[in-house]
């Protein structure tokens, strides 16, 4: 069947915006090409970082229709799949679909006005025991690999928007061969796929496994207007800094601090054991207060699940060991060793010393959880867009010597700038 394009375009401070829709409805044909009157600001991150995913937000479309077969342009874009793909000065900056029920459009004006939704919601529908994406449950693969199909694979995402997966942390780890050790960066790790999909798992979506493999390493996953997948870790790592000068300011500056109600962490360690849904094939960590009453409330006690532990821990009781974590020399495939074979660098840009990697994640998550009570938080609006303001890049600014990284940003294409929120992570 043949697609029809309907093509929305207007040009604002940023630039020439089009917004192009795919429609395979029979009776339309050809591309058509109408006036933008307006698209609303699109968001990326959330200030309380209750995801560890996020995706460029969905926004609000309206548009003008000169032709006298609007009606018909609404019946198609209420039904079926309609793709939307968003470009700023011809560059890709969003692809998503039609929300079907927020279609309407007034036939005496020719306005017409719908909502462009993001993708994230299919992870939350995929379940991994069905193993969605095909993957050969006894072979390996990297976990950069893994991420990036899991938001690109073509039978679930027809239309996928991310291009690349890049890691912004500096976790590595070692392993002796032929009697010298050889590190390996994170580029390098791979996972063994029966860990994570098959019927022995213990994710109930795709969108918790997700969560499990980038928080394993203490990251948040931001799909930036860049097309980019990009895991930051959430305490800075002597990566370096951009200043937010007054310059770039342009509103005044709303400063608060993040009065933080978590109580306790708790740290789940798998054991290799199955099946994985079983209590007793996990080892269990408690840091600051968790009891009866406050574990299920996750505004009080943060839990977290390590499938890749790569140490020694307990299990109720008795002494238990497991890796999770592969990598490769050559084409001879090796399981880091049960040892002090993990590390990462402080803020001050320097190496931890070798340790357990659940050790070293579980100590620093718990210190940026706890340590300050009064994180330094701001909310600025400031000029440009994602090219200047994005999540992998760390700052600093004029009235704080804090290190920052932003939360949530939201995009004006209209006015060229950006309200970003700003959380101290040093």
């Amino acid at each position: 069947m043949a697609l029809h394009l309907i093509h929305f375009i207007d040009y604002v401070a940023a630039g020439k915006i089009e917004l192009t829709i795919t429609n395979n409805d029979s009776s339309l044909s050809g591309d058509s090409y109408y006036h933008l009157i307006s698209i609303g600001d699109i968001s990326v991150g959330n200030d309380k970082e209750s995801e560890y995913i996020y995706m460029p937000s969905g926004f609000d479309v309206r548009g003008k229709v000169v032709a006298d077969n609007i009606k018909t342009i609404i019946n198609a874009l209420s039904l079926g799949t309609n793709y939307s793909e968003l470009k700023l000065n011809g560059a890709i900056c969003h692809r998503g679909f039609v929300n079907n029920n927020s279609v309407s459009g007034n036939p005496l004006t020719k306005e017409i006005k719908f909502r462009c939704e993001d993708h994230t919601i299919k992870l939350k529908e995929l379940t991994p025991s069905a193993n969605p994406y095909g993957f050969s449950l006894t072979g390996t693969q990297k976990v950069k690999t893994t991420l990036y199909y899991l938001l690109t694979e073509p039978s679930i995402f027809p239309h996928p928007f991310i291009l690349d997966v890049n890691y912004h942390g500096t976790v590595q780890v070692k392993h002796n061969i032929g009697g010298s050790d050889v590190i390996f960066d994170f580029d390098l790790f791979y996972i063994l796929n029966n860990d994570f999909f098959g019927t022995d798992n213990n994710y109930q979506t795709v969108a918790e496994l997700f969560k499990s493999l980038i928080i394993n390493y203490n990251c948040i996953g931001y799909v930036e207007l860049d097309r980019i997948l990009h895991l930051v870790p959430r305490t800075y790592e002597g990566q370096g800094f951009t200043n937010i000068n007054t310059d770039d300011l342009l509103s005044e500056v709303t400063y608060s601090v993040n009065l933080k109600e978590i109580e306790g962490m708790l740290l789940m360690l798998w054991s290799g054991g199955t099946p994985k849904a079983n209590d007793n094939s996990w080892g269990r960590y408690q840091y600051g207060n968790v009891n009866a009453d406050n574990e299920k409330d996750n505004t009080k006690v943060e839990k977290i699940y390590l499938t890749q532990p790569c140490g020694e821990f307990m299990v109720n009781n008795y002494p238990e060991s497991f890796s999770g974590l592969y990598v490769y020399q050559g084409a001879n495939q090796y399981e880091i060793q049960i040892d002090w074979n993990c590390r990462k660098k402080d803020i001050n840009g320097n190496y931890t010393d070798w340790d357990y990697l659940w050790k070293i994640i579980g100590e620093e998550t718990w210190n940026y959880l706890s340590s300050n009570p009064l994180r330094e938080t701001y909310t600025l609006k400031l000029k440009g867009l994602s090219e200047k303001w994005n999540f992998h890049t760390y700052y600093k600014t004029i009235f704080s010597d804090r290190i920052f990284r932003i939360v949530k940003a939201k995009y004006n294409f209209y006015k060229n700038q950006t309200e970003v929120i700003l959380k101290q992570v040093d």
